[in-house]
C-alpha cells in the first residue's frame, strides 16, 4: 500500500472518540486531489479504480475537504462511493475553513461558514452524514465559542444527518482552547 502513494494515519484522536482503534479501522490516508489527476481523460473512472484498490486492501477511511479542487474532490468521491455495495462500511472525513469563493462568508471558522459548508459537502459526497468533520485550521478572528457552538450544532444533528464527530486539524492552537468545552454530542 505504501508504494502506491498511500500513507498510514498515525494521529487517531478523532477516531478514538468514535470508539475505533487504528487496528480496527485500518485507516490509511489516501489523499486524492482531483487537481493532481486533472490530466487523466476519465477522472471518475480513475478515482473508482483507486478507491477499489484501497478498499480491497483494507482501507476504509477516505479523507477529503471542501477546498480540494473547490469541491470537485468531494463530488468525485461521492460519485464513486455511491456506486459501491460496501459504502456504508467506509468512513468519510471532510474539512472546512479555507477560502472557497470570493464572498465574505466563503472562508473561516464562523458558524455560518461551517454549517453551510457541511451541508454543501454532504450534497457533494451524496451522504447523509460525515463521519468526522474537521476544522481545517483556525482562522484567528472567529471567537472560539462561536466555532465550538457550530461544531456542537453539527454533532447534535445526527437525526437530520450532519457530522458524527468533529475535530481540529492539525490540532488546536496552544492555549487558545483551554477550558473551552468540547462539543456535547458524540456518536455511539
Amino acid at each position: 500500500v505504501e508504494e502506491k502513494g498511500l500513507k498510514q494515519v498515525t494521529d487517531t484522536g478523532a477516531l478514538d472518540t468514535l470508539g475505533f482503534t487504528l487496528d480496527e479501522v485500518r485507516a490509511y490516508r489516501a489523499h486524492v486531489d482531483a487537481a493532481l489527476m486533472a490530466a487523466l481523460p476519465d477522472l471518475p473512472e480513475a478515482a473508482r479504480e483507486l478507491v477499489a484498490l484501497c478498499a480491497d486492501n483494507g482501507v476504509n477511511l477516505f479523507d477529503t475537504a471542501n477546498m480540494y479542487s473547490t469541491g470537485t474532490s468531494e463530488e468525485i468521491l461521492g460519485e464513486v462511493l455511491d456506486g459501491r455495495a460496501d459504502k456504508d462500511d467506509l468512513l468519510v472525513t471532510s474539512k472546512a475553513r479555507m477560502r472557497i469563493g470570493d464572498g465574505p462568508n466563503d472562508e473561516g471558522a464562523s458558524r455560518f461558514h461551517l454549517i453551510r459548508e457541511c451541508e454543501r459537502s454532504l450534497k457533494r459526497l451524496r451522504r447523509d452524514h460525515i463521519d468526522i468533520y474537521y476544522i481545517h485550521e483556525w482562522d484567528g478572528t472567529t471567537p472560539v465559542e462561536e466555532t465550538m457552538a457550530a461544531l456542537d450544532t453539527l454533532a447534535s444533528r445526527l437525526d437530520a444527518g450532519r457530522a458524527f464527530d468533529v475535530a481540529t486539524a492539525p490540532g488546536p492552537a496552544p492555549g487558545r482552547f483551554e477550558g473551552t468545552p468540547a462539543p456535547s454530542a458524540r456518536a455511539t
